[in-house]
């Protein structure tokens, strides 16, 4: 085993340890367990992320625990693509806002993801989320008002069902 995969998995360990089903001296949230992990990677490089879900993956075996990612709308994403394609995630929450691709702009994109999901993905039964902001101030860009949100979501949900 590498040194940069003995760190990966070291990495998985820790996190496991301090709040999931391991156990530590050290941990956090005292008795908490958590169920699940998600990779919200805003920079930096790609390196140790897919070695690390598969060690937590292995950790967690049997067990409800969900690993996804929130990558950007731009396919693939520059940062997680190689990783959401090389193992097997629950779900991808796709951040449609802060980029060319926002929910409400001619290149929305949620199809192409809906495509990789059924058929790229390491995990065919992964779920694709349409996530975006909460409030105007939440991003720069690519909040949905309300009467845009209730138009949107059924045109996505159409796409879907064909």
């Amino acid at each position: 085993m590498s040194s940069k995969r003995s760190q990966d998995s070291l990495f998985a360990q820790t996190i496991w340890d301090l709040f999931g089903r391991g156990s530590s001296e050290t941990r956090p949230f005292g008795d908490a367990v958590i169920d699940g992990i998600d990779l919200d990677i805003e920079g930096g490089s790609p390196r140790g992320y897919a070695a690390m879900v598969t060690a937590l993956r292995s950790k967690s075996a049997n067990q409800d625990f969900l690993i996804g990612a929130a990558p950007q709308c731009p396919f693939p994403d520059a940062i997680l693509g190689s990783v959401i394609n090389a193992v097997g995630l629950d779900y991808v929450n796709v951040q449609f806002y802060n980029n060319y691709c926002s929910a409400l702009g001619a290149s929305f994109n949620f199809d192409v993801w809906d495509t990789w999901a059924k058929t790229q993905s390491a995990n065919k039964q992964i779920k694709v989320y349409l996530t975006l902001p909460g409030s105007p101030r939440a991003a720069e860009s690519g909040y949905v008002d309300m009467p845009s949100l209730s138009r949107l979501v059924p045109l996505v949900a159409s796409r879907l069902e064909q």
